[in-house]
């Protein structure tokens, strides 16, 4: 459990996911306005069809990172050997928390999505545009990472890299 709290804590401050955190923030600072078409998209006042829309992106990346994670976390495509070296390899813990980092990244994406829509018409729209596309870039950067590292452990374990 210690390391998985260390781990969360550096995959969060030292990470990607940060950067995007601090330059949605910086936009948001300098241009205000250009989140509130997305917040009012959101509000119950507006089509309720495209709120859900907006609300089932994160279900996307929540089914999306669990097929990454599955096939990150037991690759198919090669011999019982190397499977083993793989599972007994001293970066599988780091990697497993990794994955389980990002796919929690995307239910709190999926929760917060619910909680915007529904405090929506409490929230100025500038502001609810900005945390819905705050939210977002987290998981969908952290989706992004897991893709990416589920193609570079393909090309490593076939022998490609």
């Amino acid at each position: 459990m210690k390391d998985l709290l260390k781990d969360g804590f550096r995959f969060f401050f030292i990470s990607v996911e940060i950067v995007v955190v601090l330059i949605v923030t910086a936009v948001y600072l300098r241009w205000p306005e250009a989140f509130q078409p997305v917040g009012l998209l959101l509000t119950s006042k507006g089509d309720v069809k495209i709120a859900m829309l907006l609300i089932g992106l994160p279900i996307s990346g929540i089914i999306y990172g669990y097929t990454l994670a599955k096939e990150l976390m037991t690759p198919h495509e090669v011999d019982n050997d190397t499977k083993k070296a793989f599972y007994n390899w001293p970066g599988y813990q780091k990697l497993r928390n990794r994955v389980l980092f990002a796919i929690g990244l995307c239910i709190i994406g999926f929760l917060a999505n619910i909680a915007l829509w529904l405090a929506s018409n409490e929230i100025d729209s500038g502001f609810t545009g900005f945390l819905y596309a705050l939210v977002n870039a987290i998981w969908f950067v952290s989706i992004l990472s897991l893709a990416i590292a589920n193609l570079t452990l393909k090309a490593i374990l076939s022998g490609r890299r």
